[in-house]
């Protein structure tokens, strides 16, 4: 063999090693799923791009509360009526008010936007692109990178507006990823793909211009199909260029259909149920294992608020707990089998 050849085939290997290290084959939730993120009032540095990279997040901990994400399909949700071309309705949770929804499409092989809904203590917020945008395109692999723009109209408590805006996207680093513990089990992945991504946004309500950059990037598992983790900078100005708004987030899936990340492998199968939700002065819990459990109730700063020796088919009295969102955790024989949660009315 040549020399030359050699040489060839060497470069044909390194670029494999390279750019074929880790693929996401599929993103974009299911119709029916459910799952949560906590997320964090500050966020970490996102690291260092490229091969191998090491992202350790797991002693950052500040300020967190819980997202409750459902996807339903768009006709079960409000506003659906102004996105007719949308195939799935992305519901976030905000628990003290009316949802926050979303519109989008997941098949054919990428992440499409149409827009969102929410009304908040009354006040009624709406995008519509008219113009839609594809955040990604899957099968993703370490390299890819895309860009798209989109426009449409925006509102505010019945005043419009129009918007437009860009997007670009890059697949810049793999490697491994410990998220934030704070409360939450330590789950630490191989093969992550990270995509950093820049979202430029203008929007005119009422003669006002607002202009909003975003700054972020997702880490991405095979195992589940959205990200695992987020980290975003969000600014905002007005024409003169005067901050508006300045904030950093950072959001860590922590369960997904009833799998708790970093408990994988700890998953039985279990049918567990709790019941009403939302809550006043008792809740129900059944489960088919003929063993006691305990389950914990906590507050959304990882508090424990209560505790219950449980069997199957138990009704617990939470009428001393105060209104509001709490996480449940069940163990059973002292392992850590899942997490649920549930609202607690006045």
């Amino acid at each position: 063999m040549t020399k030359l050849k050699v040489l060839f085939l060497s470069l044909i290997f390194i670029q494999v090693q390279l750019f074929g290290q880790v693929e996401i084959t599929e993103i974009g939730p299911a119709i029916g799923d459910e799952f949560y993120y906590g997320v964090f009032i500050d966020a970490p540095d996102p690291g260092d791009d490229g091969a191998n990279v090491i992202w350790d997040f797991e002693d950052f901990n500040t300020t967190f509360y819980t997202l409750v994400n459902y996807v339903n399909t768009p006709s079960d949700l409000t506003g659906y009526e102004d996105y007719p071309d949308c195939s799935s309705g992305w519901i976030v949770d905000l628990i003290v008010s009316e949802p926050f929804n979303s519109f989008f499409d997941f098949e054919n092989g990428a992440w499409i936007e149409y827009g969102s809904y929410a009304d908040v203590f009354s006040i009624i917020s709406q995008s519509i692109y008219t113009d839609p945008f594809e955040r990604y395109s899957f099968p993703m692999n370490y390299g890819d990178s895309g860009s798209d723009t989109y426009a449409g109209t925006t509102s505010l408590d019945a005043i419009s507006g129009t918007l437009s805006a860009s997007y670009t996207y890059e697949v810049d680093a793999y490697g491994s990823i410990s998220l934030p513990t704070s409360n939450f089990p330590v789950a630490s992945y191989e093969n992550a793909l990270r995509v950093s991504y820049i979202q430029n946004e203008s929007s005119i309500i009422s003669g006002i211009t607002t202009l909003t950059d975003i700054y972020g990037y997702q880490w991405f598992i095979d195992q589940y199909p959205v990200p695992i983790a987020i980290s975003e900078n969000t600014i905002s100005l007005n024409i003169s260029g005067d901050t508006l708004d300045n904030t950093n987030y950072f959001y860590r899936l922590y369960g997904y259909n009833g799998v708790v990340l970093g408990l994988e492998e700890n998953q039985i199968d279990l049918s567990f149920n709790m019941y009403p939700n939302p809550c006043k002065d008792y809740i129900s819990i059944d489960y088919d294992l003929n063993e006691r459990a305990e389950l914990q109730i906590l507050s959304l700063d990882g508090k424990r608020v209560k505790s219950f020796s449980i069997a199957a088919n138990t009704r617990l009295d939470v009428s001393d707990i105060h209104p509001g969102f709490y996480i449940s955790k069940l163990f059973v024989n002292g392992q850590y089998i899942l997490t649920s949660s549930f609202i607690k009315s006045n």
